[in-house]
């Protein structure tokens, strides 16, 4: 019976999920500004020197568009990567119906 449970239980949970997303907008905003930034300070107790730079800085929109459709647009700014800003996540959805929803875009 314990392992039945546990199969069901493996199976049910995944179907909880969304297919895609990072953040709750609410049906009545347009727009929504999200982002974070993860900063790093380096010291040299040799040399005396010391560096602040960002590992991450990711800047983003979501929102909604009259009536059925939704949007999410983040961008990494920080240099650590490719040492040019460049195009993270960006998707538009579709969702009228729950049971059927529909997103393109590019994923990472």
């Amino acid at each position: 019976m314990k392992k039945l449970a546990i199969i069901l239980i493996s199976i049910w949970l995944p179907l909880l999920g969304y297919s895609q997303g990072c953040t709750d907008v609410d049906p009545n905003e347009k727009i929504k500004l999200i982002g974070f930034i993860q900063p790093e300070f380096q010291t040299n107790f040799e040399t005396g020197e010391n560096t602040f730079l960002f590992n991450r800085a990711r800047l983003g929109v979501a929102g909604n568009i009259p009536y059925d459709f939704q949007y999410y647009f983040v961008a990494e700014l920080s240099p650590s990567f490719t040492g040019q800003p460049f195009l993270l996540d960006a998707y538009i959805s579709y969702n009228r119906f729950k049971w059927a929803q529909m997103a393109i875009g590019q994923y990472k």
